[in-house]
């Protein structure tokens, strides 16, 4: 018996003495685990409100920074080793990195700032759970059609613009209109949606077309090179129609399309514009005048684009640009001799210059001597540019350029039904995908697609910004070689490319820098 009990000791002194070893590197371990570190790897702050970040035990002075103050800022710091700093957001609506460097290690922390907005408007997109969307590269197929839609939407918004006796420097941006229509599709149905498709995207279907455009906008707002800055949102009418939850998720899949629900009263047309402008970066401050009795939903896009040149140009000269009327103007104009990318289309000549990166370029296209730029677009196709896009070449060019600033504004309801989309319009639209008809509101319609713009292109690179709100109403109930000049002295149209694709992601004809 004596003997037993000495063995089951001797085994119990030794499963102690294993457990000692193992103790202390668990305890290790945990204690490796709590070494330098940031007290939080991503925040999100509203407009005018701020967050602390700490780090955790640091061996030396810790050095804040910000990847761009115009959307969070480190307002203060405080400790002895500056360990815990106050993120302020800035101005405008985005994402940027906080870093805190400490000796030769760095620490990030990503933060995201939104529009701060009036306690009466409710943010429910956290409440729509929504799936990975299924993102496409483009192909043939999607590079024409949106190129197509882009000069169509350019050549018929002049059209409707000549009707009312409008001559002024136009830009529209083809992307912000699609994104804000092809959401608004998500929710058509029948003929509704046959038109839509026919209009915006030459028949694909609005499950493909999700596919293509946010993979398009996921790829730009992803470059490192230019700001491109793609935000979508829905906003609804407290006590409205009831929207699908299918048409809410697929919208926040594909376009990250946030959702409101307002009272649509004074507060809330300045609650869609305060979004509108954080979201440009204060280039458009205001989008919506005011909203009516049945007015029921809004889908909002948003765009801005800041690229500096990938090779600046030389300082502006003082010359001459004539107008469409031949009235001779003084002009800032940008001047470059150098190996570039030379294009012709329909008997116009060109040049691509690109920002920096190479994911988005500047295509200016000079009419034929005689032929008016609004004459010229007449006749131009997404297939004749995706043609000259690939078929540009290395040339040495001698190019010039007025510097120019403006914005511009349109409906684009008129455009849009001259490209064949009538019913969206009519009480007998039918957009059931999106709201569920009731004895109060038996359905919706489009009521207006409001668009503005503003672009300033001077010889460091280009800022443009796009808004777009499609305003959906109650129905009612029922090396050295030759040189090649293309200077830019008289009216012509230009593009910001998609370099990858040869998609116009804005189009416009400037008539005259003066305006």
């Amino acid at each position: 018996m004596e003997q037993r009990l000495k063995k089951i000791l001797s085994v119990l002194i030794a499963a102690a003495l294993l457990a000692v070893p193992f103790c202390f590197a668990a305890s290790t371990t945990a204690y490796a685990s709590s070494g330098t570190g940031l007290s939080r790897s991503s925040a999100v702050i509203k407009t005018g409100k701020s967050v602390r970040l700490t780090v955790k035990k640091p061996a030396a002075k810790v050095k804040w920074k910000t990847s761009d103050k115009s959307i969070a800022y480190v307002k203060t710091v405080k400790g002895k080793k500056k360990q815990t700093a106050i993120i302020k957001a800035g101005k405008y609506a985005g994402r940027c990195t906080i870093t805190a460097t400490v000796g030769k290690k760095k620490l990030s922390c990503k933060i995201t700032t939104k529009v701060k907005l009036d306690p009466s408007t409710k943010d429910l997109s956290a409440a729509i759970k929504a799936g990975k969307a299924d993102r496409t590269e483009a192909d043939s197929r999607f590079s024409k059609s949106a190129a197509d839609f882009s000069f169509e939407l350019l050549r018929k918004t002049v059209e409707a613009d000549s009707g009312k006796g409008k001559s002024e420097n136009t830009l529209i941006s083809p992307d912000s209109v699609l994104t804000a229509l092809v959401m608004t599709e998500n929710g058509a149905k029948g003929q509704t949606l046959s038109e839509m498709q026919d209009a915006l995207s030459g028949g694909i279907s609005v499950s493909a077309y999700n596919k293509y455009l946010s993979g398009m906008n996921h790829r730009l707002t992803s470059s490192k090179n230019v700001r491109y800055h793609v935000a979508n949102s829905i906003w609804t009418r407290k006590d409205g129609i009831k929207i699908r939850k299918n048409f809410l998720k697929k919208n926040k899949a594909y376009h990250n399309a946030s959702l409101f629900r307002a009272p649509f009263n004074e507060a809330t047309v300045r609650d869609m514009n305060r979004w509108v402008s954080g979201n440009t970066r204060g280039m458009i401050r205001q989008i919506v005048d005011s909203l009516s009795p049945e007015d029921q939903v809004v889908l909002i896009n948003a765009i801005a684009f800041e690229g500096a040149w990938e090779e600046k140009f030389n300082r502006p000269l003082k010359e001459t640009f004539t107008t469409d009327k031949g009235e001779p103007v003084e002009a800032d104009m940008l001047h470059q001799r150098e190996m570039m990318n030379y294009l012709t289309v329909n008997g116009g000549k060109g040049f691509v210059k690109y920002y920096a990166g190479r994911d988005i370029a500047f295509a200016g296209m000079l009419p034929p001597e005689g032929v008016a730029a609004d004459e010229f677009i007449e006749g131009l196709t997404g297939a004749d540019f995706i043609s000259a896009w690939k078929a540009k070449e290395i040339k040495m060019l001698d190019v010039s350029l007025p510097q120019f600033k403006y914005d511009y504004s349109a409906s684009m309801v008129d455009p849009l039904k001259r490209m064949g989309m009538h019913k969206a319009f009519s009480n007998y639209a039918d957009f059931t995908a999106m709201a569920v008809p009731d004895a109060a509101v038996p359905g919706v319609h489009i009521d207006d697609v409001l668009h503005k713009t503003h672009i300033e292109l001077d010889m460091n690179g280009t800022k443009a910004a796009a808004a777009t709100a499609v305003v959906m109403k109650a129905n009612s109930i029922l090396h050295e070689e030759e040189v090649t000049e293309v200077h830019l002295d008289r009216p012509f149209v230009y593009a910001l490319v998609d370099a990858k694709t040869g998609i116009p992601l804005f189009t416009g004809i400037l008539r005259n820098p003066e305006n």
